[in-house]
């Protein structure tokens, strides 16, 4: 779970490289690659057992792979 003060949703952005400045922007990127698109947000998260004062929270499931039996 992430937290953030900005309570505009959050957006994949374009993966660009020409300048440095547009060399970040990443992080939602490899969330939803890592993921499996399995993410979501929302304002009233909890956060520490109450709900975050501003912004929202990120939340994500990690895929887990099982061990075959041999």
């Amino acid at each position: 779970m992430v937290y953030d003060g900005d309570e505009n949703p959050p957006a994949i952005r374009e993966l660009a490289t020409d300048t440095a400045e547009r060399a970040g922007g990443r992080g939602l990127y490899l969330v939803d690659t890592v993921t499996e698109g399995r993410w979501g947000h929302g304002p009233d998260i909890p956060y520490g057992g109450q709900r975050h004062p501003e912004g929202k929270g990120v939340w994500f499931d990690l895929p887990v792979q099982h061990p075959t039996a041999p």
